[in-house]
């Protein structure tokens, strides 16, 4: 029989790497209460059943944890772009 997870709010969620204004790679320790805050704690964004999302930020980039959670969690869908974004210079 498997043992239910047992994360807390304070347990890791994932680590960001940054350089941040020293300019040399550190990681991040996020929690799972921030990703939390951030999902279900913004009011300006009250996505449902019949909104769909575009996953378009690298996963490396911390807005990602916006884009993916957000929509799954609030039971909104979640689109995949394929290949890369479209330069509108080019």
């Amino acid at each position: 029989m498997a043992r239910p997870a047992a994360a807390a709010p304070g347990s890791l969620g994932y680590l960001i790497y940054t350089s941040g204004s020293t300019g040399a790679p550190k990681a991040v320790a996020v929690p799972h209460s921030a990703i939390v805050r951030l999902v279900l704690g913004m009011d300006a964004v009250a996505p449902g059943s019949e909104d769909c999302f575009l996953h378009a930020c690298p996963t490396a980039f911390d807005a990602s944890t916006f884009e993916i959670w957000t929509p799954l969690v609030h039971g909104a869908r979640l689109s995949l772009l394929p290949g890369r974004l479209v330069d509108p210079l080019e």
